[in-house]
């Protein structure tokens, strides 16, 4: 109906105009007739366009007097077409108060769908309500306000404008970090990704900055950066599957390792829970600690060699005892300080076999360099002087068969001089 009696009003107002378009064409075609130019085939007489505009007053008179004697009629359904319209404008109103995406609750993405969707609504009634204004005009209604949508439109486009940016720094930057698996994740690439997207942030015009929604971005920008450095001290060596396994449950993440990105830590609030990763770091970093001790322990002495002494024409013997000494004493000192550890008890089946192994290399090779101490001593009683074989006869067959025993031992002790295989 208000595009009925806009269009007939308007082409009212127009016929003056029209009519001295035509009178114009008229002269022009005299004009042409009497200079005898040569009119194209396709040329349309000016008889058939008068005919035309004929036609065309006749149809407008008609629909014009059908108008005027339905103003009233026309006025009563331009009110209800109004007060239609009222509604709906109420309606969109109500719903952008409502659901107005200007909070960081949701993606750039998703709120630049909602305000496609608001906006179609916006756009759609406004025009609807610009009609009614001016079919009111046209019909000396009372005048209503065809502006009264302008404001929405003008929040709508501005905020259309700095989502559209955010979007950008989104896609380009927490999308790419939320999908990037922890096992290819990279501490300095995440941080010049966020530092990348604070530069571009800053760029933003002024008539952008002024959304509360573009600084609960930026802090989210700022959180990411700290949630980075917690991931950046989790790529430890010292994190360990089973300190990942724990860590995992305490956050509350249901994937698996192999399946972690980066995204799973922000949605379990990694920055939050930063307690529960300090705790977990610090039972890794211990145990560390432990495996390092015990590691070096292993390696040491599973290539550890006794020094051996060349004597001329005689076996050889064991030298370097303060040296060894000092490694057990000093290996031993170590496993009873894991002890005292209070994550002693992740390699207590490790520890504990190691502190017998060793302690019974301390006592056997207590025995050992005193046993070849004397032994030195007495070889050179018995095998000094040939008188002694005579006079103490069943005491130098004694020391003879001690001594092919030494020499045998001393000799298997030589072909492998590795402390744990000589034991």
């Amino acid at each position: 109906m208000t595009l009925f009696v806009t269009e007939i009003q308007e082409m009212k107002r127009q016929v003056s105009g029209w009519q001295a378009s035509l009178e114009r064409f008229k002269s022009g075609n005299r004009l042409l007739v009497a200079q005898r130019y040569q009119f194209p085939n396709e040329w349309t007489n000016i008889d058939l366009v008068e005919g035309e505009w004929t036609a065309f007053r006749q149809i407008l008179k008609r629909k014009s007097d059908v108008m005027d004697e339905q103003i009233p009629s026309l006025q009563k359904k331009i009110l209800d077409e109004e007060r239609a319209v009222e509604g709906r404008i109420g309606e969109i109103e109500k719903d952008w108060k409502e659901n107005r995406p200007h909070q960081s609750n949701v993606t750039p993405s998703r709120a630049l769908d909602l305000l496609a969707i608001i906006g179609k609504k916006i756009t759609g009634t406004k025009q609807e309500w610009v009609r009614i204004c001016k079919a009111k005009e046209l019909l000396e209604m009372e005048l209503g306000r065809p502006e009264r949508l302008d404001y929405l439109e003008e929040d709508l486009q501005g905020l259309k404008g700095v989502w559209t940016e955010l979007n950008k720094v989104w896609t380009l930057t927490i999308e790419v970090i939320n999908e990037t698996p922890f096992s290819a994740y990279v501490y300095k690439k995440v941080k010049d990704l966020l530092d990348g997207a604070t530069e571009t942030m800053k760029e933003f015009k002024d008539r952008l900055r002024q959304y509360e929604v573009f600084e609960q971005y930026k802090k989210i920008v700022q959180d990411y950066k700290k949630a980075n450095v917690a991931l950046g001290e989790l790529k430890s060596d010292a994190m360990k599957p089973r300190h990942w396994k724990e860590l995992l449950r305490r956050l509350r993440i249901k994937a698996g390792f192999n399946e972690l990105t980066f995204s799973h830590f922000w949605t379990a609030d990694i920055c939050k829970n930063q307690k529960e990763v300090n705790e977990v770091l610090t039972q890794a970093r211990g145990e560390l600690i432990l495996e390092e001790f015990l590691r070096n322990i292993k390696e040491t002495w599973a290539k550890y060699e006794l020094e051996l002494a060349a004597r001329q024409g005689k076996c050889k013997l064991i030298r370097g005892w303060d040296d060894l000494f000092q490694k057990i004493d000093e290996h031993i000192n170590n496993l009873q300080s894991m002890k005292m550890s209070p994550y002693y008890k992740v390699f207590e089946e490790e520890i504990l076999p190691w502190d017998d192994k060793l302690q019974k290399i301390r006592l056997i090779f207590d025995s050992w360099v005193d046993v070849q101490r004397r032994y030195v001593y007495l070889e050179g009683i018995f095998f000094g002087s040939a008188d002694i074989k005579n006079m103490i006869s069943n005491e130098y067959n004694r020391f003879k068969g001690i001594d092919s025993e030494i020499n045998a031992l001393m000799k298997k002790v030589g072909s492998k001089p590795v402390v744990l295989e000589v034991l």
